[in-house]
């Protein structure tokens, strides 16, 4: 017969931990990855110059990482993640183009450890066009 030496409470405790350890790990695997286009986002062209003879709908934003995620995320994961999210967006509005605006974030030459937030956004603006 095998004797415990940890006490009851000292049982708890790890297994708490351990329940406490896999939900982290779950928690920073699903943050690491990209956002994914919605269905018929993909559809949305996307531009630099105002596109002629349309409709503007709306200011848009999209982004990705976070300050727990952005570390473990690689940055073209974090780009495109941040251009799907700011494409749905679009399609969400109804638009069928979206003009790019502006990136901030993290260079795609850079990882963890560096001095930039962990998160990419662009901002856009969302036409419908015909």
């Amino acid at each position: 017969m095998a004797i415990s030496i940890m006490t009851q409470g000292a049982q708890r405790l790890a297994r708490w931990l351990i329940r406490l350890a896999a939900l982290a790990a779950s928690l920073a695997a699903f943050g690491c990855m990209a956002t994914q286009l919605h269905t018929g986002a993909e559809n949305v062209r996307l531009v630099r110059v105002a596109p002629k003879n349309c409709e503007r709908l709306a200011d848009v934003k999209g982004s990705q990482g976070n300050l727990l995620s952005g570390d473990f995320t690689s940055p073209a994961d974090l780009d495109d993640g941040a251009r799907s999210d700011l494409l749905n967006h679009a399609y969400r509005a109804g638009a069928n183009v979206v003009q790019l605006v502006d990136r901030e974030g993290r260079s795609s030459g850079t990882w963890a450890g560096d001095s930039s937030t962990g998160n990419v956004t662009y901002t856009g603006i969302a036409w419908r066009c015909p």
